[in-house]
């Protein structure tokens, strides 16, 4: 199985295939989970993030009905696990962060506000046996799409769009540290990675394919950073005034250091015409390498 079109293949049915494969993936990691249970629903939402930009993709295609209402089923699902997730990520990255603050006592406050916060405490995973149900209705509905119209320029034309978002975005957090920006061009980097592993050479990741994953990476810990701040932030009752003062210290630290590599990094990425990149990634695809 693999999230990756042939291209000595039908277009439509590879698409297809694409989709149902990365489905089909996901329910065999909850039908029998990994040992970090964190790590099923992590791929469940990886999954979900593969399917919506595929379907970014194929709006042309599939008409705007069908193009929302499969949107809105990855989207919803996604949803349903993201507190669960958000919370083992926020607590992992809160004793991160505390390990180079140097007061037990400080670290022992700082984690019992946060256990006592509302977000982690209403933090449970929902069940698995209707999300399995949920995606083998959306494994269904695949066979469905109305695809046959579909053809490379498409694709092409979409994926240059996608481009010109990231490149739009990377010039606006340049300008603006709002962190709405930043986690805009970061769902946006996500999408176009997530495009190009369906045009990956036979040759295996490209260059730029690995500098997207770094920059997502770099967005995904920016984003992990804010959440937890904004967690913390949002319930000052909870911890002492200079507990609170001493991690966002830390928090906003670390905030800088990652927000320069994540600009340095979409320099070498957002720096180009759409129309050329997209030419230039289907081009190495239909070629094999």
């Amino acid at each position: 199985m693999s999230f990756r079109l042939r291209r000595s293949k039908s277009l439509p049915r590879e698409v297809k295939r694409a989709a149902r494969d990365e489905l089909e993936r996901v329910i065999e990691m909850l039908v029998e989970p990994v040992q970090d249970s964190d790590e099923s629903i992590h791929q469940l939402r990886v999954g979900m993030k593969r399917m919506r930009a595929l379907l970014r993709l194929l709006r042309d295609v599939l008409g705007e009905e069908t193009y929302r209402a499969e949107q809105q089923r990855c989207k919803a699902l996604a949803d349903d696990f993201a507190g669960f997730r958000d919370a083992a990520v926020a607590s992992a990255l809160l004793d991160e962060l505390l390990s180079g603050l140097p007061d037990p006592d400080l670290r022992i406050r700082i984690r019992a506000g946060f256990r006592g916060s509302p977000q982690v405490a209403a933090a449970a995973s929902p069940g698995l046996d209707e999300a399995l149900q949920r995606l083998r209705l959306m494994r269904r509905a695949v066979r469905e799409w109305p695809l046959d119209s579909l053809r490379r320029r498409q694709l092409k034309a979409r994926l240059g769009r996608q481009y010109r978002r990231g490149l739009r975005l990377y010039g606006d957090v340049g300008e603006d540290t709002a962190m709405a920006l930043m986690h805009e061009w970061r769902k946006e980097v996500k999408r176009l990675l997530y495009q190009l592993e369906l045009i990956r050479p036979e040759a295996g990741r490209t260059k730029v394919e690995r500098r997207l994953k770094k920059l997502g990476s770099v967005l995904g810990d920016l984003h992990d950073l804010d959440m937890l701040e904004l967690q913390i932030e949002s319930h000052p009752e909870l911890f002492w005034l200079d507990d609170r003062l001493a991690l966002r210290r830390r928090l906003r630290e670390r905030r800088a250091a990652l927000r320069e590599r994540a600009l340095r990094l979409g320099g070498g990425i957002f720096a180009g015409s759409p129309a050329v990149f997209a030419q230039g990634r289907v081009a190495k695809w239909k070629a094999g390498h």
